[in-house]
Formats: C-alpha cells, sequence, structure tokens
C-alpha cells in the first residue's frame, strides 16, 4: 500500500473551521489549519488515517482576476 495518493481533492464546504475540528477529532491529521488565504477562501489542509489529503474551503470574498496575484506577490520576500 502507498500510503494515500499523488491527488489532492479540494472541496467547499460552509464551515471550515468545524469541518476541521471534527476531522481531527476523528482522528484526522491537520496539515494545515484553517487559514484565510490570499485567493479568497479560509483554507484547511487534512491528512485522513489512510494518507490521502484534502483541503477544504469556505468562500469568503469575491475577487477581481488580479488580486490573488497581487496578494501572492506581496506576501513573497525579496530575494
Amino acid at each position: 500500500m502507498l500510503g494515500g495518493t499523488s491527488v489532492v481533492l479540494h472541496a467547499y464546504v460552509p464551515g471550515v473551521d468545524a469541518l476541521a475540528e471534527r476531522a481531527a477529532a476523528a482522528g484526522a491529521e491537520v496539515l494545515q489549519p484553517p487559514t484565510d488565504m490570499f485567493h479568497g477562501d479560509r483554507t484547511a489542509v487534512l491528512k485522513d488515517p489512510s494518507g490521502h489529503v484534502r483541503a477544504f474551503l469556505t468562500h469568503q470574498e469575491d475577487l477581481t482576476p488580479d488580486e490573488p496575484l497581487c496578494r501572492a506577490s506581496a506576501r513573497r520576500l525579496p530575494p
């Protein structure tokens, strides 16, 4: 058994914080706790006991096509 896959499933849910809390209580490993992301979604990344990684997102804000790129660029450290 390989212990998971090379695929990460992304799913939008109404409340990512509550989902992450329930999943952790049920044995999932929290790889990234619920975090507000530059793309306008709150995101958590979890690994189930079989090794499958899943990203759960709750949409928080609508952005123009340029805003995610600008936000991502602003987060990078200068060389």
